[in-house]
């Protein structure tokens, strides 16, 4: 089946404007930068500054931020890196609601990190999130994003305190939490409200803290999934409201 020739001008302008885009994209900084930096006593508005400057955002996961603040990373330092990924998600949802979901543009995403190697920041690897197949996914969420299940059970931090306190293996806490929906943060109990920004209702200090308390990584990691499908679905469902998106 051919294209008319008007839709084949249509998608190469399309192929074109987003070439030119990843052309004027700035390096990406890389975040063992922005671990050096702190070490070296840099102020949190700096490196901030520093992050929005080189337009980069970072997919953590829930148990990097705590590892962040054990290497010197600011608080406030993990709270923007918190807030300019969900910003970046919320970016990428709009873009995706509204028919832009062929777009790829690698550096125009929030960007992977592995933190295994720390205190050494030699080793740290930023990647890209990989190219999604099909049309039921945006492009640019991280590897690790899973979408929300539909579920009548809700817990929130206080409640996962609660059944670690009891005595219920985090294991069991984990897989809990992976069958519910979390409550307490934005788009789920009202606290938080959607404007044109996308606050984190989930902030990366709260995260550090929550490792700090000593709940373990791997229910950090199920935290942060269910913190970003939680944003994902009401962006989905606020660009559906408004009469448009999937």
């Amino acid at each position: 089946m051919k294209l008319p020739r008007c839709l084949k001008y249509l998608c190469l302008l399309l192929l074109s404007v987003v070439a030119e885009v990843a052309v004027a994209m700035p390096e990406p900084l890389p975040i063992a930068e922005v671990i050096e930096m702190s070490r070296a006593g840099a102020d949190a508005a700096g490196i901030n500054g520093a992050m929005a400057l080189h337009r980069t955002s970072y997919a953590l996961r829930g148990s990097d931020f705590g590892k962040l603040a054990d290497a010197g990373v600011p608080p406030a330092v993990l709270d923007q890196i918190q807030q300019a990924f969900v910003t970046d998600i919320g970016l990428l949802i709009r873009r995706w609601s509204n028919g832009w979901a062929s777009a790829w543009c690698p550096r125009c995403y929030p960007w992977q990190v592995d933190l295994a190697s720390l205190p050494d920041t030699a080793g740290i690897r930023q990647t890209t999130p990989a190219r999604p197949v099909g049309f039921g996914r945006a492009s640019g969420l991280p590897d690790w994003y899973r979408q929300v299940r539909p579920s009548r059970e809700f817990l929130g931090l206080d409640d996962l305190r609660r059944m670690l306190a009891a005595g219920r293996p985090s294991d069991e806490v984990r897989e809990a939490l992976s069958r519910a929906r979390l409550k307490g943060v934005i788009g789920v109990t009202g606290l938080k409200t959607l404007g044109t920004v996308v606050h984190a209702g989930l902030t990366g200090t709260a995260l550090a803290g929550l490792r700090k308390e000593g709940l373990p990584d791997a229910l950090l990691d199920e935290i942060q999934t269910r913190y970003l499908a939680e944003v994902v679905e009401n962006l989905r469902l606020r660009n559906v409201g408004n009469g448009r998106g999937r």
